[in-house]
């Protein structure tokens, strides 16, 4: 987690205090890769998704929830990668 987190910083805080000129989306992708660890991680604790057997209502939520990120993916790509 600790990686995570320093990695996290590191990627961020030179646009927030040391780059003056406009930036672009692009510039936040590596601090975005290392966001996405502890999102992960804290929301897979939440639903308890580290346990062995997953109970009918974790697989309700997973079952909701990677249909929503998949198409939220497929249609955002386009944009994102400038197409």
């Amino acid at each position: 987690m600790f990686l995570l987190g320093a990695g996290y910083l590191t990627s961020i805080l030179p646009f927030t205090f040391f780059v003056s000129r406009p930036t672009y989306p692009y510039h936040y992708l590596p601090a975005l890769l290392f966001a996405i660890g502890p999102a992960a991680w804290m929301f897979g604790r939440e639903l308890g998704l580290t346990d062995a057997a997953l109970t009918t209502k974790q697989q309700r939520w997973l079952i909701a929830i990677v249909p929503t990120v998949l198409i939220g993916f497929f249609l955002a790509a386009p944009t994102t990668f400038g197409m």
